[in-house]
């Protein structure tokens, strides 16, 4: 019982903390700049906007993506890997398939030699520094396990 104390009041201490931070940014305000200063989390070493416009991040060695599509109200986050030249495209095919199998929130695939791992996070209402942040660590959470589970099965 005192564990589960415990754990509460550091779950309502944590949320006290993300609100004194909170920024919420109207949809139209939604920009690469933007979300770039709304970035919070301990684990991203860099965040750059490259010449295309979208937001590059290196979050604890693992590469990816922030894209705004606009017309649509969605940051979409992108990761990717170069598949071993070893590799048929049957068999990248198959490790997608099984990744994909029971991974809900982000879907892998295979094209052109290359591993992806992609997310969709919608911002119709706006976007709020914690809603993002969450998303963000979401996201490099999942794809440093795709990461792993290509490396365990030599695919990379």
């Amino acid at each position: 019982m005192k564990k589960f104390a415990l754990c509460v009041l550091i779950a309502f201490g944590c949320v006290l903390g993300l609100s004194a931070k909170e920024t919420t940014l109207s949809r139209r305000n939604v920009t690469s700049s933007a979300l770039k200063n709304l970035i919070e989390s301990e684990y991203v070493n860099s965040a750059e906007i490259d010449e295309d416009g979208d937001l590059f991040i290196d979050y604890d060695g693992i590469n990816g993506y922030a894209i705004i599509i606009d017309n649509m109200s969605l940051i979409r986050f992108l990761s990717g890997w170069t598949a071993s030249s070893s590799l048929s495209e049957k068999n990248a095919v198959a490790l997608c398939n099984q990744w994909n199998s029971d991974k809900i929130f982000a879907y892998a695939y295979y094209v052109d030699g290359k591993f992806r791992l992609d997310y969709y996070m919608p911002f119709e209402g706006g976007l709020s520094s914690t809603n993002f942040n969450t998303a963000l660590e979401m996201f490099f959470e999942l794809a440093g396990m795709f990461w792993d589970f290509l490396e365990e099965n030599e695919a990379l």
